[in-house]
């Protein structure tokens, strides 16, 4: 790809927006797929934040995954504490770096961006972060995502539980194909102070999908497809 992952940040939203949608048409078609039961990520807790480091530090630790038989996917969790005018650099850094990975792995299901929610989250109220992204930064970076990583991962996913239901629909515009989980009784994210419920149901997703003339999908944690005669919870 001649384009880099920062040259990319720097594009009008719409363009950006445009290519996504016809990259995701492209490689997933018209389907939205969504996982009916409970979601749970494996993931590297840090404490309160991880910089995207230069060397790809902070991915190594996953690049074992794949040889242990396990998969994920790299997740951005909105870089709170790094300055707005520099937070492009550190994505561009994120996303050069996992999307090396992949090549060499092929271990990532696919990308999830989780906007960071400050509203009560302990760093915000000591001051020790700024306020979570703007609707402009949430939407930029899943649309660089699916361009970034065509080819290698399929699947950009949405957060209903950090971001609600609207917008959702909003970002199937540019390049998501994933709704995530149903979930049940979720928490995490409203006790730092999103407020768009603990759990969703297929009618909900399929109801978001109608004006959109998408189809819904059940698919496993590992986006294989779950058949429509079999019984699942959630």
């Amino acid at each position: 790809m001649s384009t880099t992952a920062r040259d990319l940040l720097r594009l009008p939203l719409a363009e950006l927006q445009a290519m996504a949608r016809e990259r995701r048409d492209h490689t997933r078609g018209t389907t939205v797929t969504y996982s009916p039961n409970v979601f749970i990520p494996l993931t590297n807790l840090c404490r309160d934040r991880c910089d995207a480091l230069p060397g790809q530090d902070l991915h190594r630790p996953v690049a074992g995954l794949p040889r242990d038989g396990a998969r994920g996917g790299p997740a951005v969790q909105r870089h709170h504490d790094v300055r707005r005018d520099r937070a492009a650099l550190s994505w561009a850094r994120h996303f050069i770096a996992t999307r090396g990975l992949q090549r060499r792995t092929g271990g990532f299901t696919e990308f999830v961006g989780l906007p960071f929610v400050h509203m009560a989250a302990p760093m915000y109220l000591r001051r020790q972060a700024r306020r979570g992204p703007t609707w402009r930064e949430v939407v930029l970076v899943r649309a660089v995502a699916r361009i970034v990583y065509s080819g290698l991962t399929d699947n950009v996913q949405g957060s209903w539980v950090k971001l609600g239901a609207p917008a959702l629909r909003q970002l199937l515009r540019s390049g998501v194909n994933d709704l995530g989980g149903t979930l049940m009784d979720e928490n995490i994210s409203r006790a730092v102070g999103a407020a768009h419920g603990q759990m969703m149901t297929e009618s909900e997703f399929a109801a978001l999908l109608a004006p959109l003339g998408r189809s819904l999908a059940r698919r496993t944690t590992l986006y294989q497809s779950i058949p429509a005669d079999v019984a699942v919870g959630a």
